[in-house]
């Protein structure tokens, strides 16, 4: 059983709430801003040790207070886990493990792997290129540690040189710029190269599964796109050497124009349905498969990759669908820990075991097993 139970104080809209979970699906119904969302939010962050609402951790302290804490009791298939963490007003936040303070947030990411679909996830379709690239960094960031601690220099190295384009061009600027381009290209490689191998396997296993959901008439592909002069398809020592030259070539115009204007935090994926863009022709229908499917997808590799059964967070996704794609991701979500979020019910007859919580203004109205 992954998720065992909860308890949190002043997150979100919750004052105080303690439940236990089922091992297999859990319905979480009510009405609009009673705390659905906040509650797969909680569930979400304690697998990425991050929100998918917010980049400031104290927001999601409840009004009027100084504090939030929020605990999970869990076991990942291998042991069981006490994950506590406490944020405060002041952007701090204390995370422990069984007890054991933690140093970095990283620490806990991967315990307990999760795939997250919400109706925003349709911005990986139509929306810039930073929301295609999450769809790579967030899975891989739980299944590999090089992944992260790589994305996360990369970040850091980036955030300077953009600090240091913003000043005059001087010869020592442009050493120290220099220098920054190396770890730049030594990371940006590494992480191209994890990309291009997980992308192949995404696009592999999402075809035959948006094949099914649109009823057998379309087919999904996945291509990375690079703005760099790097090659998806070569080797991390080669395309460091790529972009290491490119970033020199550039160096004068990014401090004139004060951009970083090339690198893989500019990288793209082309998503096409049938070989057109599925950003610039596909329905709205289309884009919903699409995203279903890659999201289905990728908890299919998290599961073979891992050998764990990562949880499913699906958050409010259901109601926009009609019967037929209802019965569809209803059918393909066996196995493993579930957690849907709806604002009607769901017939009990299409679930076989679960549990159903009814939340009302951040309490639970109703709990009763299936």
């Amino acid at each position: 059983m992954p998720i065992l139970s909860v308890e949190f104080e002043n997150f979100r809209n919750f004052q105080h709430l303690a439940c236990d979970f089922s091992p297999d699906v859990n319905v979480i119904t009510g009405q609009n801003a009673q705390g659905k969302t906040n509650l797969i939010e909680a569930l979400f962050y304690f697998s990425t040790a991050r929100s998918f609402r917010t980049n400031k951790d104290e927001t999601m302290i409840r009004h009027g207070e100084d504090s939030a804490y929020i605990a999970e009791k869990m076991h990942n298939g291998i042991r069981d886990f006490d994950l506590e963490i406490l944020f405060t007003s002041q952007n701090r936040k204390r995370i422990t493990s069984n007890g054991i303070l933690q140093k970095r947030s990283a620490d806990i990411v991967g315990l307990l792997p999760a795939v997250l679909f919400t109706p925003d996830d349709l911005h990986i379709i139509k929306e810039g290129a930073s929301e295609r690239r999450r769809l790579l960094d967030l899975p891989l960031c739980q299944i590999r540690p090089r992944y992260l601690e790589s994305l996360s220099r990369y970040n850091k190295t980036l955030r300077m040189k953009r600090a240091l384009i913003k000043e005059e061009i001087s010869e020592e600027n442009k050493r120290l710029c220099d220098a920054y381009n190396i770890e730049l290209a030594r990371y940006g490689a590494e992480i191209m190269c994890m990309r291009r191998n997980y992308l192949a396997l995404l696009a592999k296993t999402a075809s035959p599964i948006h094949h099914s959901l649109s009823g057998g008439k379309e087919t999904l592909t996945l291509t990375y796109k690079t703005v760099s002069r790097a090659d998806p398809e070569g080797n991390a020592e080669k395309n460091a050497a790529l972009l290491y030259q490119r970033l020199g070539e550039l160096m004068t115009s990014e401090f004139e124009s004060e951009t970083c204007l090339s690198g893989i935090h500019k990288d793209d994926i082309l998503i096409d349905i049938d070989d057109y863009s599925a950003k610039g022709y596909a329905s709205q229908g289309q884009m919903r498969s699409a995203a279903l499917s890659l999201k289905l997808a990728e908890r299919e590799i998290i599961r073979k990759d891992t050998s764990t059964e990562p949880i499913l967070l699906l958050d409010d996704v259901l109601s926009e669908l009609d019967p037929l794609r209802q019965n569809f991701i209803l059918n393909h979500i066996g196995g493993g820990q579930i957690f849907i979020t709806c604002c009607d019910t769901i017939p009990k007859d299409t679930i076989k075991s679960g549990k159903y919580f009814e939340f009302r203004e951040g309490s639970i109205l109703r709990e009763e097993l299936i």
